[in-house]
């Protein structure tokens, strides 16, 4: 499997983002305990395309540390945290990449 650098898979997304109707896809990690899902188990999300970060002031954290993305499948707003993205594919060839975030 091909690798890529966590920067350069977020700089293909926010590519696709200026690309009416482009998407791609990615494997993650959950982490929100609020959710019914177990922390720890891998996503994936077959549809998806970026969408305007909220504002700062919604996270303890520095907002920039998490990708929000519209889960084109059930047509929700939806964000994880970048460290935790696995692997992403993008078009044209849908080839899975995994994501290095610390080389």
């Amino acid at each position: 499997m091909e690798t890529i650098p966590g920067g350069e898979a977020i700089r293909r997304m926010r590519i696709l983002k200026s690309i009416p109707g482009a998407e791609f896809k990615m494997i993650f990690i959950t982490c929100d305990y609020k959710k019914r899902t177990a922390p720890g188990e891998l996503r994936k999300v077959e549809h998806a395309r970026l969408r305007a970060s909220l504002p700062k002031e919604v996270f303890e954290t520095d907002s920039d540390l998490y990708l929000p993305y519209m889960d084109l499948e059930v047509n929700e707003a939806r964000m994880c945290f970048k460290k935790l993205i696995r692997e992403v594919a993008f078009p044209p060839g849908w080839e899975w990449m995994k994501v290095e975030w610390f080389s």
